[in-house]
């Protein structure tokens, strides 16, 4: 399943929504226990999965969303939605929660890309582009193979 949105103004600003195997996506980012647990909760209770998450489209970086990704994995989904970006674009920016200073972004999928994490919460992205809405995935779509 795979959904394109794309600003007309801006063909930069593409944005893919794809269900993508838990085992082609790479953390970039340490998380919480607690709030993982919490999170498997929610999702086994609704039976939902309502906020994809958001991932480098080149190298499957995960730049946002690495809780909903550990709780996917407890719950022993295959797959899940992401909203696909190209960390190229010059909309997408990221910074450090604590202290807003810019963040490199080569060096963030670098570090991934080495199996360094981050310390969890030290990244925050923000952008320019206009992402579509979406509905709810059932839970047993998230669990059956990938195409």
């Amino acid at each position: 399943m795979e959904f394109s949105y794309m600003n007309i103004n801006e063909s930069i600003n593409q944005v893919f929504i794809k269900l993508v195997k838990l085992s082609d996506l790479k953390p970039s980012e340490e998380f919480c226990e607690k709030h993982v647990e919490s999170l498997v909760h929610k999702i086994q209770h609704q039976q939902k999965w309502s906020h994809p998450i958001l991932v480098e489209i080149n190298s499957n970086v995960i730049l946002d969303g690495h809780h909903r990704f550990a709780a996917a994995k407890v719950l022993n989904f295959s797959r899940i939605p992401c909203f696909l970006v190209d960390y190229n674009n010059p909309e997408i920016h990221v910074s450090c929660w604590n202290t807003g200073k810019e963040l490199n972004k080569s060096e963030i999928l670098q570090k991934s890309s080495q199996g360094i994490l981050l310390e969890k919460k030290s990244t925050r992205h923000y952008f320019n582009i206009n992402m579509p809405i979406l509905s709810s995935f059932e839970v047993n779509d998230l669990k059956g193979h990938s195409s």
